[in-house]
């Protein structure tokens, strides 16, 4: 099958469909990047109100609920495009603040075990260099693990493959 019939065949399925296959792969690239010793195979999509993926690692049930960084004017223009937008501007920090905020106040039903919160740029590229994660943001997120419903935050760039921040 060629690219050109790959697309084509990823852009006939349903919505939901195509958010849970996008959502497996940030999530196993993710994973990798981070180290996490996923159990093979043990990786499944899940539907609110659990969180937006479940796994186990070394065997060990685990939880973690996926949130993408993307200015949102650039995510509308992508998504009546259906390709890659090559040019503009677009909000740098706005972004970050708003899925931190909209995550802070979700609820998930995971019966005692331990949800994860994985931010990732994917559509957006990282405009922060790694050190200024370490400002208002780093406060920002760090402050929602003891009042909020994650063990742990990570800041993930599918880009690079690199985990750029975590709690």
């Amino acid at each position: 099958m060629t690219t050109d019939e790959k697309r084509a065949a990823f852009d006939a399925l349903p919505s939901p469909e195509k958010k849970r296959q996008l959502e497996m792969k940030i999530f196993k690239g993710f994973a990798g990047a981070a180290g996490l010793g996923v159990d093979p195979g043990s990786e499944k999509n899940e539907e609110p109100p659990l969180p937006d993926m479940n796994c186990t690692v070394q065997g060990a049930p685990r939880f973690y609920e996926l949130g993408e960084i993307t200015d949102q004017e650039l995510a509308r223009n992508l998504s009546r495009s259906g390709s890659a937008t090559t040019g503009g501007f677009f909000e740098e920090e706005g972004p970050l603040f708003r899925m931190l905020n909209k995550k802070a106040t979700s609820s998930y039903t995971t019966n005692g075990v331990p949800v994860e919160l994985i931010l990732h740029y994917d559509k957006q590229f990282p405009f922060l260099p790694v050190e200024r994660l370490t400002g208002s943001e780093a406060k920002i997120a760090a402050a929602l693990i003891p009042n909020g419903p994650f063990a742990k935050i990570w800041i993930y760039d599918s880009w690079s493959n690199k985990v750029l921040w975590s709690s």
